[in-house]
Order: structure tokens, then C-alpha cells, then sequence
């Protein structure tokens, strides 16, 4: 966990994505260009928390199947925090992961949807989560 608040920086509507696959990478980046939010991709957790000294995000996107990164350590580490805890987490995986479906919303993920919900609603999914609507109904 991390100590004494690094900034005072209000949340932007920049929106973050923890993603290394460029294929996911390259969706976000068309899937939410309608919406106007400025992006940014993070790729490892060290440049997530070194980001977040200067910079808080109106929403973190995790890709639970990165694995180049332990996604359910960013959900933990972020949610535990005081400081970073209500940074809402869109977390995607797999239809079929159904063990990381269920452990992202226990670490505090607020919504959580397949690859496929993600793909074809992004947009809609993170306007929700930068407005402060969590209709968890997708």
C-alpha cells in the first residue's frame, strides 16, 4: 500500500488503460474515440504508480488477462489505498475465465464485463463510470 497522498490533482476525464496486447490496446482507442476522452496506456504497474503521482484518471480500464502485469494486484493495490480507492476499475476477461470474473469484483473492480460486453460497449461502459452511473446491469 502506499503512504502519504503524492497530489491534489482533481480527476480528469482522461481515461487509463492497463493493457499490453496491442489487439486490446487498438480497440480501446477506436471504441472510445466517439466519447472525447483523452487515453492513456499504461503498461506495467510501476508506470501505473509512478502515473498516478501527477495525474488521476476519471477511470482505470484492466485487462484481467494481461499477463505481463498481475491485473488483480492493480485492483487490490488500488482499492486498498484511501487515496486512489474511488478511481473507478472497469475490468474485462474472458467469457469463460469465470475464477477472474469473480475475484476482480471481490478486490473491488466496480464493474466487470467479458471481452465481448467490453468490445461492443466500452464506450457506453466508461461514460457510465465517468458520470458516476453504475447500473451493473450489462
Amino acid at each position: 500500500m502506499m503512504s502519504e497522498p503524492t497530489h491534489d490533482a482533481p480527476p480528469s476525464n482522461i481515461v487509463w488503460g492497463v493493457v499490453t496486447d496491442i489487439l486490446f490496446w487498438s480497440k480501446i482507442k477506436g471504441g472510445l474515440q466517439r466519447t472525447g476522452y483523452p487515453l492513456r496506456r499504461i503498461r506495467t504497474a510501476l508506470e501505473l504508480m509512478e502515473t498516478l503521482k501527477n495525474e488521476t484518471p476519471s477511470v482505470i480500464i484492466v485487462d484481467m488477462g494481461n499477463d505481463a502485469m498481475n491485473a488483480f494486484a492493480v485492483i487490490q493495490t488500488l482499492k486498498e489505498d484511501e487515496e486512489y480507492r474511488s478511481i473507478p476499475i472497469l475490468a474485462f476477461c474472458n467469457h469463460d475465465d469465470v475464477a477472474a470474473f469473480t475475484r476482480a469484483r471481490t478486490l473491488g473492480a466496480d464493474k466487470v464485463v467479458t471481452n465481448g460486453v467490453f468490445s461492443m460497449s466500452m464506450d457506453d461502459l466508461v461514460t457510465e463510470l465517468v458520470q458516476g452511473n453504475d447500473d451493473d446491469e450489462l
